[in-house]
């Protein structure tokens, strides 16, 4: 990211009343759990590990659509 990482923005995001509310999923390369537990701290809803499976990405989004949480409604 040009103007900070992941952290930075997750930060900046939790501090800002306007976007604290916004659900943040981070999906990095990044593997180490005390780097996930940071995250995770920091106020992130959930922490994905590339590669990421289509199947968990979709089902770690979905909660936060605001859309019918069964898996067979949906043609992925």
């Amino acid at each position: 990211m040009p103007n900070g990482d992941g952290r930075y923005v997750l930060e900046s995001l939790r501090a800002c009343e306007a976007t604290k509310h916004i659900p943040v999923i981070v999906l990095t390369g990044h593997r180490a759990d005390d780097r996930k537990q940071e995250m995770l701290s920091l106020g992130a809803d959930s922490y994905l590990v590339k590669p990421t499976p289509f199947d968990t990405l979709f089902s770690t989004l979905l909660p936060h659509l605001g859309l019918p949480a069964s898996e067979a409604c949906y043609d992925h």
